[in-house]
C-alpha cells in the first residue's frame, strides 16, 4: 500500500508519467458509503429531536407539570447528547455590554475520567440550577431550547464551546442575584 496521493514507484529503466494513485483508505464506493452514513446520522438525529419534542409537548399539555429537579435536568442532558453534561448559571456581558444571565451546558460531563466533581457534587449543582430555573420561571424555556437546539457542547485541541441559553429574568431577580454572580 502506498500513502495517500503518492505516485507509483518508477523503475530506473522505464519512464512513466507521474500519476496520482487513489488513497489506500479510499477505495471505490467508500465515498458513497460515507455520504449514506452521514444521511443516516442526520435522520437519526432528526428522529431523536422529534421524539424529544413530542415528550416536551406532552409535558406542556399536563397542567400539573412536575417542577424541574436535578434528576430531570440530568436526564434531559443524557437524552439529548448521551452524557451527563455539567449545567451552570453564569452572568456575562452581551455584545452591547448589558449583563445577562445565561444557563450554560458545559463540555465537561460526569462520565468523563477527568471530571472534577463527584456524583454527589454534580447532583447538588444540578439541583441548585434546576431550583433557580424554577424560581425564576425559566425552566420551561430552558428545556424547550435545549430540546430544539442543534448545537452540541464540545472540546477539541483549539478550545471548547458551551451551549448557552439566555435567561430573561425580572429586575427583582437582577437585584437579588446579580451581586452573587
Amino acid at each position: 500500500l502506498r500513502p495517500c496521493g503518492a505516485a507509483p514507484r518508477r523503475s530506473s529503466t522505464t519512464r512513466r508519467s507521474a500519476r496520482r494513485v487513489p488513497c489506500a483508505a479510499r477505495r471505490r464506493g467508500e465515498e458513497a458509503y460515507e455520504e449514506a452514513e452521514d444521511e443516516e446520522e442526520d435522520e437519526a438525529t432528526a428522529a431523536l429531536r422529534e421524539k424529544l419534542m413530542q415528550q416536551y409537548d406532552a409535558a406542556q399539555e399536563d397542567p400539573e407539570r412536575e417542577p424541574l429537579d436535578g434528576w430531570a435536568l440530568r436526564e434531559l442532558m443524557q437524552d439529548k447528547w448521551g452524557a451527563s453534561y455539567e449545567v451552570r448559571i453564569v452572568r456575562r456581558s452581551d455584545p452591547l455590554g448589558v449583563k445577562r444571565f445565561y444557563c450554560q451546558v458545559m463540555w465537561k460531563y460526569l462520565e468523563q475520567q477527568s471530571f472534577k466533581m463527584s456524583e454527589a457534587q454534580y447532583m447538588e449543582q444540578m439541583d441548585t440550577v434546576a431550583a433557580l430555573l424554577e424560581e425564576w420561571g425559566q425552566a420551561e424555556k430552558f428545556t424547550k431550547e435545549i430540546v430544539a437546539t442543534k448545537k452540541r457542547p464540545w472540546m477539541d485541541t483549539v478550545g471548547a464551546r458551551a451551549v448557552s441559553v439566555v435567561l430573561p429574568v425580572s429586575d427583582e431577580v437582577e437585584e437579588v442575584y446579580g451581586p452573587l454572580f
